[in-house]
């Protein structure tokens, strides 16, 4: 067995200090760095198996201390089981008994990253409880320290650890980012000329949509502004929103100071300047977002259990004897109910059913979700005070409950609801009752919704009532109540789609027809009190792909408007009249679209063409070509030709669009017999942080900066193009909050005197966040050294540094040694001992070579 070991260790050494794989393996970073911890078996390399060389003088002790780190804290990616879990400090101690060094966690530390404690081996010493070495800690546990990724791997057996819902996150873990200071911008500059005796005038306006944002700790500022100028209209600027927020992570939710809006979900949204806390749904892990229901059952044996809805399964997992619980199920769109299967371990099967039938409103067993407001009115009324408050929980898989209450000053409504499932469906049903006082009298009423779902297997039919709501005479929202007082006040006309509405109803049937392509059909309903008649809509769309791309989609669409009167003036307190009546009117609109793909591959062009027909202004015809450019796709491109059959005007047009590592900039250009348009756009972001001022494409909510000193030309993988710049930064546009995101830089574009340690890593932002993610680089020029002309006998293993003593390369096969240098010309000094007959100098000139190539090599002597 140990000459086994013998041979496997030489064999080992041989190929890994072999030019074609030593200097790939340690490009990164010195091999004497390169150092690992682990709880594996010891094992060293037998100086004797050289034998006749000078090798065998101890230059393999660097090996043998392969286990060997200095003891101290390192901040290190810590991983359970090959599972990133969070980047955290990690102290290192040596362990007397081994002569190893070991990581050690506090208990808490280990009851942290979820490890049972029963199964944790405490000293009664409290002090050594500060620092527990996880080998012997927790039985059966090991640990692997890389040191040149920084990278600690715990391997825990899987019953030692309390069950965490797929998609968690450590709240350690959470980065809050660095203090930045940003601008979202989006200009546009557009022109249009008018052809022939046209008696319009030549338009150019210019626009400019800014979303300003500063971060400091887990407070953001949020502002968004509007500047626009058009010819004979002058310029205007306008702020629609600032706010600050945070996230609040202990109750699961997020605290906005400022200007906003409310959700909408029972009350109606309304602008409003005040505050608002509120459950965010984004905290929670994959598998517990949306409503899924717990799977309960017993096991007789360890059991297999499988979750199948349809033809799919969803989830399985192994459960010991005894009842069970599986309460992490990722929602899946209500697609039909869940068949369980229990695969006993002496063979038998049992199965069970459970209904999967959801309205937007249902929430988990247990879980609960609140949005509390408070503030004044913005956009209507007359900056009232009012306070919104809503409830949900989940009692169980069948019932939710909501309830909730919205006042103002002369107005009251309060609601009750929830939602039932059962083999039928799934049923939602709110109850709102409103008081509201209106020119001196008051007004009260009810307005109740219904909502439905239900997915039908054997046909795979869908059916959503999305809403059906009606409302008695008396029911005022409170949008309408403030309209009517300003409109009183002010001698002006209100009008809204709520206003004196009977009743709402909106459904959706989607039927899919497998190999046949899919069925769509949707029809709203709403009727008025009053004089206003009933508005009716119905909308039925076919779509079908094929194997070879071409695609087929035909859509109906009837809509049927009620004559109704624009709305009412006040002469006095109780004297109303309507004006303006606005006739019936009817439409059908027919359109037929025809594509297919004119080639193979990413970039080849689509080609497509629709027929339009409506009832009232005639049938339009377009046919338009769409295409994509570049490895990456980083431009497109599209033309189109458009005409009809009612004054036969041809209208051309044609745009372009490229995303540049700073920028997204567009171009488009239109001509028709009466006008030819032209405009261009430019959309990004400019980045104010601690390394300085980075452009970048335009940001998403939660966004990060990357630093790779020296790795210009990198570029940002899923970044929109974005690439690091010549300071050594790069803007990441988009990243998911309360998640781990894969940050990748593409080393391709690099210049030669960088490398990448490491190219990729992960991060977990709050929301609004600006992550920093530093990557370490190696700088110098790369180079390849053949020491000739020696009378030295140069061994492989020895150590190569530059004139600062630091540590640049070890000698392999050869006497070849590959080194990254800073400067380009200056002394090395090879040493493979203590003596100093085992040392000799070289002298390097690198001038008059070609310095950016990706590898130099030269031929020197070493004295």
């Amino acid at each position: 067995m140990k000459s086994f070991v013998k041979v496997k260790c030489y064999k080992t050494l041989y190929q890994s200090l072999s030019i074609s794989v030593f200097f790939i393996v340690y490009s990164s970073s010195p091999l004497a760095e390169d150092k690992v911890v682990s709880s594996t078996k010891n094992y060293s390399f037998d100086d004797s198996l050289l034998k006749g060389s000078t090798f065998n003088l101890g230059n393999l002790n660097n090996f043998n201390q392969g286990t060997k780190v200095d003891p101290g804290s390192y901040k290190v990616d810590l991983y359970i089981n090959n599972l990133f879990i969070k980047t955290t400090e990690v102290t290192f101690i040596k362990d007397t008994a081994t002569n190893k060094i070991e990581p050690c966690f506090s208990l808490d530390e280990l009851l942290a990253l979820g490890i049972k404690k029963s199964s944790i081996d405490t000293p009664s010493n409290t002090n050594k409880q500060n620092c527990l070495v996880l080998d012997y800690a927790v039985k059966g546990a090991s640990s692997n320290f890389i040191y040149s990724e920084f990278k600690l791997q715990l391997h825990i057996p899987q019953i030692l650890l309390n069950t965490l819902p797929r998609g968690y996150v450590s709240p350690e873990a959470l980065n809050e980012g660095i203090p930045v200071a940003f601008v979202n911008y989006n200009a546009s500059q557009y022109h249009v000329s008018y052809k022939g005796n046209s008696n319009l005038k030549n338009v150019d306006s210019t626009y400019i949509n800014m979303n300003i944002g500063a971060n400091l700790g887990l407070w953001r500022y949020r502002q968004q502004t509007f500047f626009t100028k058009q010819s004979h209209m002058g310029s205007d600027i306008k702020t629609t929103n600032r706010y600050v927020q945070r996230a609040i992570l202990p109750l699961q939710s997020e605290l906005l100071i400022g200007e906003s809006f409310t959700t909408g979900q029972y009350f109606s949204g309304i602008g409003y300047r005040g505050i608002s806390l509120k459950s965010d749904d984004r905290m929670l892990p994959d598998s517990q977002r949306g409503y899924a229901p717990t799977i309960r059952g017993i096991a007789k044996t360890n059991a297999n259990v499988v979750i199948r809805q349809g033809r799919n399964i969803i989830y399985q997992m192994t459960v010991p004897p005894g009842p069970f619980e599986i309460n992490d199920l990722y929602a899946t769109n209500y697609a039909g109910d869940l068949d369980v299967t229990v695969n006993e371990a002496d063979g038998t099967v049992n199965s069970f059913t459970v209904p999967y039938s959801a309205v937007p409103d249902s929430l988990r067993p247990g879980v609960s979700r609140y949005d509390v407001t408070i503030g004044e009115t913005r956009f209507v009324g007359d900056k009232d005070k009012f306070i919104d408050a809503t409830y949900r929980r989940g009692i169980s898989n069948s019932i939710t409950l909501n309830t909730g209450f919205r006042t103002a000053d002369g107005y009251q409504a309060i609601l009750l609801g929830g939602v039932y499932s059962n083999d039928l469906g799934a049923f939602g049903v709110t109850t709102t009752f409103s008081r509201a006082k209106i020119l001196g009298k008051t007004e009260t009423g009810w307005m109740s919704r219904l909502s439905y779902s239900r997915t039908f297997d054997p046909t795979n039919t869908t059916l959503t009532i999305a809403n059906y709501r009606y409302s008695t005479s008396g029911y005022r929202d409170l949008n309408d109540t403030l309209g009517l007082r300003k409109a009183y006040k002010t001698n002006t006309e209100w009008d809204s789609s709520t206003y004196m509405q009977r009743s709402r109803f909106d459904v959706s049937i989607n039927q899919s027809l497998g190999n046949y392509g899919n069925l769509f059909i949707n029809g709203a309903i709403q009727d008025y009190y009053g004089n206003r008649k009933r508005d009716k809509q119905l909308q039925a769309s076919y779509s079908k792909s094929f194997s070879n791309g071409l695609a087929v989609n035909f859509s109906v669409t009837r809509s049927q408007y009620g004559s109704y009167n624009t709305g009412v003036s006040y002469l006095d307190n109780y004297n109303i009249y309507q004006q303006y009546n606005i006739p019936k009117k009817s439409q059908t609109t027919t359109m037929v679209t025809l594509s297919m793909p004119l080639g193979y591959g990413n970039n080849a062009p689509s080609l497509s063409t629709s027929i339009t027909k409506d009832s009232e202004s005639g049938a339009d015809f377009q046919t338009s070509l769409n295409g994509t450019l570049g490895e990456k796709q980083n431009s497109s491109y599209g033309v189109s030709y458009s005409t009809n059959d009612r004054d036969h005007i041809d209208t051309w047009n044609a745009s372009f669009q490229t995303r540049l590592p700073v920028a997204t900039a567009s171009v488009s250009a239109a001509n028709s017999d009466n006008y030819w348009q032209v405009s261009q756009g430019l959309q990004g972001s400019v980045v104010l942080h601690e390394g300085g001022i980075t452009l970048g494409p335009y940001l998403g909510e939660t966004f990060g900066i990357v630093e790779a000193k020296g790795a210009e030309g990198a570029e940002v993988i899923g970044g929109q193009g974005a690439k690091i710049n010549r300071f050594g930064y790069a803007v990441i546009p988009y990243l998911a909050p309360y998640r781990y995101n894969n940050v990748l830089l593409s080393p391709e574009g690099m210049n030669s005197y960088a490398e990448l340690v490491s190219n990729q890593k992960q991060v977990a932002p709050y929301a609004g966040a600006a992550v920093k993610v530093k990557f370490n680089t190696t700088l110098g020029y790369p180079v390849l050294f053949t020491f000739d002309q020696t009378d030295k006998d140069i061994p492989m293993g020895a150590t190569v540094y530059d004139v600062n003593g630091k540590n640049v390369g070890m000698v392999g096969q050869g006497k070849q040694a590959y080194t990254r240098l800073e400067e380009l010309n200056s002394r090395l000094t090879v040493r493979w001992g203590d003596k100093k007959s085992q040392q000799c100098q070289v002298d390097y000139n690198l001038n008059g070579q070609d310095i950016n190539q990706y590898l130099i090599i030269l031929n020197v002597p070493c004295i």
